[in-house]
């Protein structure tokens, strides 16, 4: 079965940073997932930081990073992820 992650961000760059580290050591047990993260529109610098982060990290091929325009709540971040998760060729 195939699973897409949503994790959205709101002045927590590090410690999202430190979850897809978790989570490429489970890909890299075989679990078969891609992730999209969502910033939501922080009002410190986590965007520049969850950017450079991943550019950091071979994890292009399966996490992506989503910028809101607004904050519109969890729920707006989730549905942004959510969108973008489905636009993509490969179906969860």
């Amino acid at each position: 079965m195939r699973v897409s992650i949503v994790i959205v961000n709101y002045c927590s760059a590090p410690l999202t940073l430190a979850c897809l580290e978790s989570l490429a050591a489970e890909r890299a047990d075989g679990a078969d997932f891609d992730v999209v993260v969502v910033e939501n529109d922080s009002p410190d610098n986590s965007y520049r930081t969850l950017s450079d982060g991943l550019a950091a990290q071979p994890w292009s091929d399966w996490v992506s990073l989503e910028k809101t325009r607004k904050n519109g709540g969890f729920s707006y971040g989730v549905n942004t992820g959510v969108r973008a998760g489905l636009s993509r060729n490969r179906r969860p």
